[in-house]
């Protein structure tokens, strides 16, 4: 009986070692998650929500590298993408980023499309949690086109967002897919996949340029 009571005795004690254990790595994870969600919380690459564009310390050798008061944009690389940076200045404030997937894409694939999305979806979710929101819709073309000599269209919209504390998150894949592979009607319209991260306290709506130009009624038509 004594060897039994002090094997229950020890292996009650393992029990609880192994218990904190696991609730100090619980802690751990959660800490590291908070400590993440603090960072873009307060700067994205390093650079301060709100930061003056002056202040900005951007290798100008980079590629397509393009500067004014009101963006900075260039192509690199995030993870094994190539993407291009576009950052956003309001009165000459940080407020946004967009970054759009360059390689690695067919833009005619709708399956090569929507399983990029799912991989880059898949990284956020380690990272930032569940979407608050996602949407995800396909659509065909209407069969009024079906025995047309226009061109077959698919068009694809997935869309899944975040929002951690004045910092939201946007995936979006919004692309038109011709079943043509000849067919360039719809060039101009096929996207990469877009990652936006913003924070609109750093946004002046009055900042927007207004378009001043002015068309005359009788000179509509002209423009089309």
């Amino acid at each position: 009986m004594k060897k039994i009571s002090i094997i229950l005795i020890l292996s009650n004690f393992a029990f609880s070692q192994d218990s904190s254990l696991i609730d100090s790595s619980i802690n751990i994870i959660e800490d590291s998650k908070d400590i993440k969600n603090f960072n873009i919380e307060k700067s994205y690459n390093n650079f301060e929500w709100g930061y003056n564009y002056e202040l900005f310390d951007i290798d100008t050798t980079l590629k397509n590298f393009s500067s004014d008061s009101s963006k900075i944009s260039y192509d690199d690389y995030l993870g094994k993408d190539s993407v291009k940076f576009n950052y956003y200045f309001s009165k000459e404030k940080f407020w946004k980023v967009d970054i759009y997937y360059l390689s690695t894409l067919n833009l005619n694939d709708i399956d090569s499309l929507i399983t990029k999305f799912y991989q880059i979806e898949k990284i956020l979710f380690q990272k930032y949690g569940p979407p608050l929101r996602t949407s995800q819709n396909e659509i065909g073309s209407n069969r009024e086109y079906n025995f047309s000599d226009f061109p077959k269209v698919n068009r694809i919209y997935y869309r899944s967002s975040w929002s951690l504390g004045n910092i939201n998150i946007e995936l979006v894949l919004d692309n038109i897919t011709e079943s043509s592979q000849t067919s360039k009607i719809f060039e101009n319209f096929k996207k990469p996949i877009s990652l936006y991260y913003y924070n609109l306290n750093y946004y002046d709506i009055n900042s927007v340029n207004s378009d001043s130009t002015k068309l005359f009624e009788e000179n509509l038509l002209d423009n089309y």
